[in-house]
């Protein structure tokens, strides 16, 4: 029996094509995404999502299931703190906490996501190590360290590539000067106050569940 990995999504290029990576090694995937689009593009973003994971249903003639929760609920929360530049990092933190709390509640043993050291200013070296600090679960990043046209390359070849680039939007809620070397310390006070685990605890209660089917 194959090991199951839930799957950090977005509509971007390189989610989709680490979980397509992470498919042709034999794992069962089951996707998230965590829906916090500005602007109303909310449900636009998600019928994204969910063409780029019928695309892979098609490409390996299976079935996902794919979990979608309000993490507008964070951001909401979060908004008038004084940490702002180290929102990316505090978002990215909760997003695989929330995730790692619905594998459990799943029976699922690891988190996947699209990582890809230095690519933005969250994913630097030290980012990204706090960022992981506290998960429990392995986090597998086959992306890690490929070059950006090597993984624009897989989503051509895998037929996602054109759907990812569509429509696409920035994130409103990056600060303007990101912290890019942020203290562990820095990061656990700031959660304290925020009562992270009240936030996600709620934000797994959104979640709904939908079938991508080929």
């Amino acid at each position: 029996m194959s090991e199951k990995v839930l799957m950090l999504i977005s509509d971007g290029i390189d989610s989709i094509v680490a979980a397509d990576i992470l498919i042709r090694k034999g794992f069962d995937v089951e996707f998230i995404h965590h829906s916090a689009t500005a602007y109303g593009y909310e449900e636009t973003i998600i019928n994204k999502v969910k063409e780029l994971i019928k695309a892979l249903a098609r490409r390996h003639k299976k079935n996902f299931l794919l979990h979608i929760t309000n993490y507008k609920i964070f951001h909401e929360r979060t908004r008038n703190t004084n940490y702002y530049k180290m929102h990316c990092v505090l978002c990215k933190r909760t997003m695989l906490r929330t995730a790692e709390r619905l594998a459990d509640k799943r029976g699922i043993r690891f988190l996947g996501n699209g990582d890809n050291v230095g690519q933005v200013a969250s994913q630097t070296l030290k980012n990204l190590e706090i960022i992981r600090k506290g998960i429990n679960k392995a986090i597998l990043s086959p992306l890690l360290f490929m070059d950006k046209q090597d993984i624009i390359n897989i989503g051509r070849e895998i037929g996602t590539y054109e759907l990812s680039i569509k429509n696409q939007l920035k994130c409103p809620y990056v600060p303007k000067n990101p912290a890019t070397k942020v203290k562990a310390e820095q990061v656990i006070l700031e959660e304290e106050k925020l009562k992270i685990d009240d936030i996600i605890q709620d934000v797994v209660k959104s979640a709904r569940t939908e079938r991508a089917t080929y």
